[in-house]
């Protein structure tokens, strides 16, 4: 298989040759392949490089997005514009609005998931986005319950009474 003939090209890598192994999620690499790689982590750009980005691809887009997709992103560019792009960004926002309600809506979550609910390939840039934001918020609130590091610097101002929310009523305690 396709995890065997990597591995045998590491042992025996042709005489001269550099091999560049690059993952997301390292960890899920199977632990013979990981023995024999040297691991390097490469940061993502800061916010002002990803903001230049996305400005530069989206040439209609406001400075206020641009800036609240670069810290949603994680300073990653390509992740900035695939939320943009998917409109993402947009569902993660009006989730944090209606977290941040003092009583949860149901009927409005109902609308939220009907209107960004769009099935099949169509709808899969939004869902991964959407997933990958909710992660972030549910990462941001556990740090903050956690007490563990101040989050206000990579928190968004409309993310910040949802994560609030989120830790009162869930968080540790």
């Amino acid at each position: 298989n396709g995890a065997n003939a990597l591995l045998k090209l590491l042992e025996e890598p042709p005489e001269k040759t550099m091999l560049f192994l690059v993952a997301s999620r390292p960890g899920r690499l199977p632990p013979t392949i990981r023995s024999r790689c040297r691991l390097v982590r490469i940061a993502p750009p800061d916010e002002a490089l990803c903001r230049d980005v996305i400005a530069g691809h989206l040439s209609d887009i406001d400075a206020s997005r641009a800036e609240d997709l670069a810290r949603l992103a994680e300073g990653a560019p390509g992740r900035a514009l695939s939320l943009a792009q998917s409109q993402s960004d947009d569902f993660y926002r009006a989730t944090c609005a209606l977290l941040a309600e003092p009583r949860f809506d149901m009927a409005a979550a109902a609308t939220l998931c009907e209107k960004w609910g769009r099935g099949g390939a169509e709808g899969q840039p939004l869902r991964d986005g959407a997933i990958w934001l909710i992660g972030r918020l549910l990462r941001l609130a556990a740090v903050r319950a956690a007490g563990k590091e101040n989050v206000a610097s990579v928190v968004c101002a409309f993310e910040e009474e949802a994560i609030s929310r989120l830790v009162s009523h869930h968080g540790a305690g």
